[in-house]
């Protein structure tokens, strides 16, 4: 009896300990770490390569596959600097440090482990001894050229290996200080990480680039202090991109708004879309969008470039017809995903427009007495009494003589121009003007006057006889 209430004691202090002594991990975020370990000499995969991830978890041990691939997961709840080792009988280890962020992935794609008695660049495996110093400095390796605005859901960091070399091209070995710093850089908040390193006994210094929250062309540049001289690398450019589309910046533009396409079969319009991040930046280039209408036909998707992309919408049956605008507005569709794997939509609305159609002419026959006026007005539209397309010249033409008219660019020689528009209104759709008798006699004289329309939507006259005293 007594030993079973110590045995319950025991357990429950057991339990009181990994409650409140334990480190807390409900917290973390579990990411990956990867990458490919090749031959420095061959280029070709290493397999077996021990890779021991020493920081901050000298625990987590694994092993490279045949293709030289390995992957780790880590559990972190707040950004920590990243240190991992490389061992493979025959070659010369090999540490890379990162940056571990939570809710990014850590890609770093190539590692390159260089054969035991090689040297860097050397294709015959023989061992060259001595160097003369810092010289110059080369770029090793790029994990990737091209990464993502911060938090766009994309790789948002890259790391740069940098070597220091004499000047015959060896390395120069370790503890020799190597500065990074930025050439060019879009400033919006991208650093850094570190801002300087020791070279390892090969003369590579590594540098990780994390980008903020602006697209542009990042340059990076290793410097090295000899005896008061800078030795600089070249500059090696990082590109960013925008993130994953994001619904404030999606919207679309047609470039005909009014489309003559009713009965024009297989005229096409421009139908492009534009695609922001939730900065403003262009989106990453090659997002898919897709396209629908219930007017006509379009092609179903395209892929952006700058920000971008445009199909074409098809003059094509069925004719449309909108819930609240009528016959001939068509809804023209985009879809994307934004990145929480979300679908987004955005929408505009395109005018079918038919052929012209006077209608409505006031009066059809006149008699001007000698001094006196008329008023005229008429309606040119399509079939469906929407405007017709841009362009469309809309012209009054009289074929007598002793009058004087009045009625703006509709009654001038070369007649009133149509702009692009759906909406129907006075100098659209609806226009009128004035004939006035100048005559110095009361003889009655004919007169005719023709309201004509010329355009995409096709011609379309009216005439419209009487007399003048």
């Amino acid at each position: 009896m007594k030993q079973g209430k110590i045995l319950l004691f025991s357990l429950l202090a057991l339990s009181f300990a990994i409650e409140y002594c334990s480190d807390p991990i409900q917290n973390t975020v579990a990411i990956e770490i990867k990458g490919t370990v090749l031959n420095d000499l061959t280029s070709t995969p290493i397999a077996s390569v021990v890779v021991r991830l020493f920081s901050p978890d000298s625990n987590k041990v694994t092993q490279t596959d045949a293709s030289g691939d390995f992957l780790f997961t880590l559990g972190v709840d707040t950004t920590m600097d990243l240190q991992l080792i490389f061992n493979k009988e025959g070659f010369i280890s090999d540490t890379i440090a990162a940056l571990g962020v939570p809710e990014r992935n850590v890609d770093l794609s190539n590692i390159y482990l260089l054969p035991i008695g090689s040297t860097p660049g050397d294709t015959t495996s023989t061992t060259v001894t001595g160097t003369t110093g810092p010289s110059t400095i080369a770029l090793k390796s790029v994990s990737s050229s091209v990464i993502t605005v911060l938090g766009s859901g994309g790789t948002d960091n890259t790391s740069i290996i940098f070597q220091v070399q004499d000047s015959t091209g060896l390395s120069v070995g370790s503890d020799i200080e190597v500065s990074f710093t930025f050439g060019s850089q879009p400033n919006g908040g991208e650093y850094l990480s570190p801002l300087s390193a020791l070279t390892d006994e090969y003369g590579k210094a590594s540098v990780n680039l994390v980008s903020g929250t602006k697209s542009g062309v990042v340059q990076i540049i290793a410097s090295v202090n000899v005896d008061g001289a800078l030795i600089r690398s070249q500059a090696i450019p990082i590109t960013i991109h925008g993130g994953l589309p994001d619904q404030a910046h999606f919207g679309l533009a047609s470039e005909m708004v009014n489309f003559p396409a009713l009965g024009f079969w297989g005229r096409t319009n421009a139908i492009s879309a534009y695609v922001g991040d939730k900065y403003g930046n262009f989106c990453t280039p090659g997002t898919a969008i897709y396209f629908k209408t219930d007017g006509g036909m379009i092609d179903g998707s395209g892929l952006t470039e700058n920000g971008s992309c445009s199909v074409q919408l098809v003059a094509a049956p069925p004719k449309p017809e909108h819930e609240t605008l009528g016959k001939g507005f068509a809804t023209i569709t985009a879809m994307t995903a934004n990145d929480s794997n979300d679908s987004i939509e955005t929408s505009i609305v395109v005018l079918f427009s038919g052929g012209a159609i006077i209608s409505d002419v006031s009066p059809t026959t006149f008699s001007i007495p000698d001094g006196g006026s008329q008023d005229f007005s008429f309606t040119i539209a399509d079939e469906n009494g929407n405007p017709l397309s841009e362009g469309t010249t809309v012209k009054v033409s009289f074929s007598g003589s002793s009058i004087s008219v009045s009625g703006g660019d509709v009654v001038s020689e070369t007649g009133a121009k149509l702009p692009d528009t759906q909406s129907p209104g006075p100098n659209i759709t609806d226009f009128s003007f004035t004939v006035y008798d100048e005559s110095a006699t009361t003889t009655e004289s004919p007169l005719l006057i023709t309201i004509s329309s010329n355009g995409l939507n096709g011609p379309a006259a009216y005439t419209i006889s009487g007399s003048v005293f």
